[in-house]
């Protein structure tokens, strides 16, 4: 039997509680989630252009594929110790996403998971994420910084593609796979510290033609 799962709205506070329900209204600006979600639905939040603000509860695991594209006045988010997994194109286009805060148990970036989200400055990697999707971070033209921590093991074809502001970059001792254009015009991007056992052929200083 499906059970069918509600939203509503508190009107006092403007705050919208989401419990898994498939569509939310589009002008929502304010977002709370029911302790009952496990995972983000598709698209449930694409293109809510007016959504600022979103807690997100304790015991999801999975956000979900383009949840969260295009909304464009999201300034930032933080991940609960519970979730995994970032699935493909969850935050992709969120302009004015400027900090967003990972947790430990993350496991797997998608593929475009935050591409062209141009506010974003930094990003710090948990060693529990094992691989970053094909163009995860594609055209972050203010990343400046990016952490990476031991236990990393693939960095996807040109998931840092047109980081313009990356200046350096330092590859953990885990990564044994970097995907083609992986930082293709990082033009600022000037130093590279990578293990002895990756082949030199995969990271080229000149361009970064990855």
């Amino acid at each position: 039997m499906v059970m069918a799962v509600m939203a509503t709205t508190n009107s006092d506070s403007g705050v919208f509680w989401y419990t898994g329900v498939e569509r939310v209204p589009k002008n929502v600006i304010s977002v709370k989630f029911s302790s009952a979600v496990t995972k983000i639905n598709r698209e449930v939040f694409r293109d809510c252009t007016n959504l600022i603000s979103v807690v997100l509860n304790e015991g999801l695991r999975t956000i979900g594929y383009r949840s969260f594209c295009n909304c464009s006045s999201l300034g930032s988010i933080k991940f609960p110790s519970t979730v995994t997994h970032v699935e493909s194109s969850a935050f992709s286009q969120c302009k004015k996403l400027r900090v967003v805060v990972l947790n430990k148990r993350l496991q797997v970036i998608g593929d475009w998971a935050f591409k062209t989200c141009l506010s974003l400055e930094s990003i710090k990697l948990p060693s529990s994420l094992s691989d970053i999707g094909d163009y995860a971070f594609d055209r972050c033209t203010s990343l400046r910084e990016v952490e990476m921590n031991e236990g990393l093991q693939t960095i996807g074809k040109g998931s840092f593609r047109d980081c313009s502001s990356l200046k350096t970059i330092k590859l953990p001792t885990s990564v044994n796979n970097v995907g083609d254009h992986a930082f293709l015009n990082c033009g600022n991007l000037t130093e590279e510290v990578y293990d002895e056992g990756l082949q030199p052929v995969a990271v080229r200083c000149q361009g970064w033609m990855v």
